[in-house]
């Protein structure tokens, strides 16, 4: 009897310490390396075999969490774990899950073609393998691009529905089991539209047209400013010459008065008189004796 107790104590006991894992999370992938976390009910030591069966131990002296880096892996692999408790030399039943590695980026992207909206592209699958799929982004658009649909090494697509005279900038991920790469990045521009030249020439012309049209306008109303500056001139001028004092004319007149003497010798009497005051200069008719020629008048010329 107490040997039964005694192996049942030695084989049994431990396997009640025994804690299994019930959850393992992949917190950071990279090419290379997968590093994995969960959480330890008990100070137990661990052992990680993955799908080449390469095993790894990992102590966990302290209960909580728990985190391992895989490393020395191969990029876009899915790789098979089992995740075993040990206490004592004896193993739990293990944990089983898989983590995949990020894919490669692929080494080059040549433009094949392009025109006013489109631009063709063609590249070559990440280690030859069609199982990689793809995802094309350029602005906040994303594609995805099935790499099995051609069982050749070399994948080809177009990009559609693009602005002429554009340049774009895009981002291919590949892509494998719903992980992605870290992208390769690359530019490429769509050719000028005809059409969009052409509105480009008629605009100009527009614009040259009002351009003229305008300058045209301008130019009259300066003309019209200018000839009304020089009448406005002129009259000023002619105003200035009526308001002049006008050039007087004297004009000698002598009259005769032969009353009162019994000399025959004509006694005469001879007065300026300005030109424009003739008609109202007061004189008898009988006394004026006219000059028989023009030498008997005299004008006078007042100095200035």
């Amino acid at each position: 009897m107490w040997r039964v107790l005694l192996i049942l104590f030695v084989f049994v006991v431990p396997i009640w310490n025994l804690t299994e894992v019930h959850n393992v999370d992949v917190v950071a992938q990279s090419e290379t390396e997968l590093t994995l976390k969960w959480f330890s009910n008990s100070s137990n030591l661990y052992i990680l075999r993955d799908s080449y069966r390469r095993e790894n131990n990992i102590s966990a002296p302290y209960q909580g969490l728990v985190r391992h880096t895989v490393s020395s892996l191969s990029p876009g692999t899915k790789y098979t774990f089992t995740l075993y408790t040990v206490f004592e030399d004896v193993r739990s039943n293990g944990y089983n899950f898989s983590a995949v590695t990020t894919p490669l980026n692929v080494d080059s992207v040549i433009v094949s073609h392009q025109d006013d909206t489109n631009i063709a592209l063609f590249w070559f699958h990440v280690n030859n393998d069609p199982q990689y799929d793809y995802i094309l982004q350029y602005g906040d658009t994303e594609t995805f691009i099935k790499g099995y649909y051609e069982r050749r090494p070399l994948l080809i697509y177009t990009v559609s529905s693009l602005f002429p005279g554009t340049t774009y900038t895009f981002t291919i991920y590949t892509v494998f089991e719903d992980v992605r790469s870290s992208g390769y990045r690359f530019s490429a521009t769509t050719t000028p539209s005809s059409v969009f030249g052409l509105y480009c020439v008629i605009a100009i012309s527009v614009l040259g047209a009002l351009f003229i049209i305008v300058l045209s306008v301008c130019l009259g109303f300066f003309c019209q400013f200018m000839k009304l500056g020089l009448r406005r001139s002129s009259s000023e001028e002619s105003r200035k010459v009526s308001n002049d004092q006008p050039t007087v004319i004297y004009v000698n007149a002598c009259s005769h008065n032969t009353q009162g003497s019994n000399n025959p010798s004509l006694q005469s009497e001879c007065k300026e008189i300005k030109t424009n005051d003739l008609e109202n200069h007061q004189y008898e008719t009988p006394d004026m004796i006219m000059p028989e020629s023009t030498a008997d008048m005299s004008f006078s010329q007042p100095s200035v």
